[in-house]
């Protein structure tokens, strides 16, 4: 009943006439999408995501509110994904994540959360599927990350860095890849006093690194 119910409001949305022309259908979206951020408290899941996917699908990529409805889309995926674990939401939430970040100027302020909300489902989908490629895609967003984090905040990035050429030498087993995890958590590592917490993540990085290379 709540899917048949989040369809009637979308079709609610549509005005009688067909929009005319630019400023039409900017108004249009502009309706569906505050439609949609006003019922997506009061429904189902599923009714939620059906929302999600006809607003995000109806929102240009020149409409202001089109990553906000990608990104809203995607967490609603997500949220879904982890309680009954679909292989096809986790692939979607993927996909979403990816066209935000891509879609996102380089000074926007969102491009740092959105990377890294697309590295968190890129490495659930590499536990499940243990993709090389999945892994190849978290190691280039993570040296991403590195280097669009200032070098005093640098410790964590680097050691996620670090874990993934890591993950790599084990499933790949190229030398340079666990050279550089060393190295990698050996910076990270000097970053920080000896009583700062991210330290003991470095520590622990370089334990790992250290014990594969014996």
């Amino acid at each position: 009943n709540e899917l048949i119910e989040a369809r009637r409001t979308t079709l609610g949305c549509i005005p009688p006439k067909p929009p005319n022309g630019h400023l039409g259908l900017k108004g249009f979206t502009d309706l569906l999408f505050e439609r949609f951020k006003e019922e997506r408290m009061n429904r189902s899941l599923d009714a939620k995501i059906i929302l999600g996917q006809v607003a995000r699908d109806l929102t240009p990529a020149s409409h202001p509110g089109h990553v906000s409805a990608l990104v809203a889309c995607a967490d609603l995926l997500s949220e879904r994904f982890e309680k009954e674990e679909r292989k096809a939401d986790l692939d979607e939430v993927i996909a979403l994540r990816r066209t935000a970040w891509a879609t996102l100027p380089a000074h926007d302020r969102r491009r740092r959360e959105t990377l890294a909300a697309l590295d968190i489902c890129l490495h659930k989908r590499f536990r499940r599927e243990e993709s090389v490629t999945d892994l190849q895609e978290i190691i280039t967003l993570r040296r991403t990350m590195v280097e669009c984090t200032s070098p005093p905040d640098r410790c964590k990035p680097l050691v996620h860095l670090a874990n993934a050429l890591h993950q790599r030498f084990r499933v790949l087993r190229v030398k340079s890849d666990l050279e550089e995890a060393i190295e990698l958590a050996n910076a990270a590592m000097a970053l920080n006093l000896p009583q700062h917490p991210d330290r003991a993540l470095a520590r622990e990085c370089l334990a790992r690194c250290l014990a594969t290379k014996l």
